[in-house]
């Protein structure tokens, strides 16, 4: 029998998703205006990223002070409503808790 015919055994798409969530997460640590930067300019990026690892990558970016960058993102109306509305709430969060 084999196995790799089976549609369940099949993860590549997945894995490539979480390789690539952590290297943002990663470059977010290290290079936070680059990461900021990157995701004003292509904010598809943004719109595109599972809320959880979204969440991560914003609370990393405000510790790291870019928190402007991510309100002019708030802006940009290729994020979607959805994501505006949600890192509305963070950035509200995050300016009260101040």
């Amino acid at each position: 029998m084999n196995l790799k015919s089976f549609s369940f055994f099949k993860f590549p798409r997945r894995e490539a998703s979480f390789s690539t969530a952590a290297k943002i997460l990663e470059l977010a640590a290290l290079k936070p205006a680059t990461v900021a930067g990157a995701l004003l300019n292509h904010p598809d990026i943004f719109r595109d990223l599972h809320e959880s690892i979204a969440t991560t990558l914003v609370l990393s970016l405000i510790d790291r002070g870019q928190a402007d960058t991510l309100r002019q993102l708030l802006a940009n109306k290729a994020i979607g409503e959805a994501k505006a509305q949600w890192l509305a709430e963070l950035l509200l969060l995050e300016a009260f808790s101040e």
